[in-house]
């Protein structure tokens, strides 16, 4: 491997552990520190919910149909697609994780849900994907 290549592994490296920290501090301090009032840090978190669950429909339709119309030679890339589909929606769950502020307050939802929150739908659901994309897995 060549030392441009090594440099360029060892920037990426240090800038997605860069990131991963700062968004452990964001949720230890919550998101006040993204200023929430601002729409435009709000919704990053909003549209990476869109994408990953829209990532995790491709995946789930992609393993069912080939269940679904019985191709013998794509049953390899039915697994494949459920388990895109389980780290997708994974990925969905932590970018609404925020949402709450802190996510030790993730409890609090648990044990005290309000069924008029959208945010205990998009949990509920996003939980019973997970568990259905497995199940296909």
């Amino acid at each position: 491997m060549s030392n441009s290549k090594k440099i360029g592994f060892l920037v990426t490296g240090l800038l997605m552990i860069a990131g991963f920290m700062a968004w452990i501090y964001q949720g230890k301090e919550g998101l006040v520190l993204t200023n929430m009032r601002n729409s435009y840090s709000w919704g990053l978190y909003v549209s990476g919910l869109a994408f990953f669950v829209g990532n995790a429909a491709g995946g789930l339709v992609l393993s069912s149909l080939i269940y679904l119309f019985g191709v013998k030679s794509l049953k390899p890339f039915a697994k494949i697609g459920a388990l895109t589909a389980f780290a997708n929606v994974t990925a969905a769950m932590f970018s609404i994780l925020p949402d709450i502020g802190q996510p030790v307050r993730i409890y609090h939802m648990i044990l005290h849900p309000n069924l008029n929150s959208p945010l205990i739908w998009d949990v509920i659901v996003l939980n019973l994907y997970a568990a259905l994309s497995l199940l296909l897995f």
